[in-house]
């Protein structure tokens, strides 16, 4: 609870604009303004909630278009609105609807730029929205990549080419702002929060704004985030113990490449084409880059939570669904 007209009347809100989120800062700082009693929470934790249903449906807007069935469509937008980082967003109460708020204005970035390079104001309307988004919470912004990975691994062969030459544009489109962003944060944000709002020696520890040097000490993270985006909502029971996720993901691929060698058909018919490796390769270039946050930050070392990795758990999910829809079509493979 902040007093109504301070903008950094809490040690939290300091902190928070020199992590590089200066607009997290005046919201959690507004909303505090008018929160005084329980009522006030159930007002913001309905808001978050409607928000995470408005998300859901874009999701479901955005497979639809990509000319995912329809039942496919479903599951994967009811999956991801049970993922543990959006039901942390509608229980929390200071942070979880700007949480939400980054991560619409992700969202809806991307589905503006989807329809084409071509037209001018719908890319700077989703520059704007995705630099808003960063300005908001950083982690959940990369939700674009994970709709690119979403894009790129349900794309049919014979569409390709012009899905991995579109994402290509994408990704740099989107690389291009994060490098705005980062000068933005290093040479105006945080220059004014010590200078003008003296906040120096506030944005240290895990939140230092000072990018990595050694990749190699990244490696225990990707693994870290590999593991729990594959396991998606069941890793809140399975979190304590690393082995049982990676036993019941291992159960999962092994029933499914079962699935695949029993089918009628073989699994490759005429040349084997070169569309899978490449598929493969650029998810995992986008399943790193939903990542970006956590591994370009110098003292990000292990999960800070589930709020930091939603974009990372629709990647997973959007594998273990892809596989799923895979098997299915293997099996329904032995009825004529």
């Amino acid at each position: 609870i902040t007093k109504k007209g301070d903008w950094l009347g809490n040690p939290e809100g300091a902190i928070i604009f020199m992590q590089g989120r200066p607009l997290l800062t005046f919201l959690t700082s507004f909303i505090g303004w008018f929160t005084h009693g329980v009522g006030a929470f159930t007002v913001l934790r309905v808001l978050s909630f409607l928000t995470k249903i408005l998300i859901t449906y874009l999701l479901y807007s955005f497979c639809c278009r990509i000319k995912i069935k329809p039942f496919w469509s479903i599951l994967t937008a009811f999956c991801f609105i049970l993922l543990p980082g959006n039901i942390i967003n509608v229980i929390w109460i200071a942070n979880g609807f700007p949480s939400s708020l980054s991560l619409l204005c992700g969202v809806l970035s991307y589905l503006l730029l989807t329809d084409g390079f071509s037209k001018k104001s719908n890319t700077a309307y989703a520059a704007l929205l995705f630099l808003t988004s960063l300005l908001i919470y950083q982690p959940v912004a990369m939700i674009v990549f994970a709709l690119m990975f979403i894009k790129s691994l349900f794309s049919e062969t014979s569409s390709w080419s012009s899905t991995r030459n579109t994402v290509i544009k994408e990704i740099f489109f989107y690389g291009a702002i994060l490098a705005f962003y980062w000068l933005l944060v290093k040479y105006l944000v945080i220059p004014v929060g010590q200078n003008a709002l003296h906040l120096s020696g506030t944005s240290m520890g895990m939140y230092k704004m000072e990018l990595v040097q050694d990749i190699s000490a990244k490696y225990s993270l990707v693994i870290d985030l590999l593991r729990s985006s594959l396991i998606g909502t069941w890793d809140t029971l399975l979190y304590k113990s690393p082995l049982t996720e990676w036993r019941a993901i291992a159960l999962f691929w092994v029933l499914a490449l079962g699935l695949l060698i029993i089918q009628k058909k073989p699994l490759f018919k005429g040349p084997i084409s070169s569309v899978p490796l490449q598929k493969t390769i650029a998810c995992a270039i986008l399943f790193l880059l939903s990542n970006t946050p956590s591994l370009m930050a110098v003292n990000s070392t292990s999960i800070i939570g589930y709020r930091t990795f939603l974009p990372s758990g629709l990647t997973g999910l959007g594998l273990t669904l892809y596989y799923f829809k895979y098997c299915s079509d293997a099996v329904w493979a032995f009825y004529p």
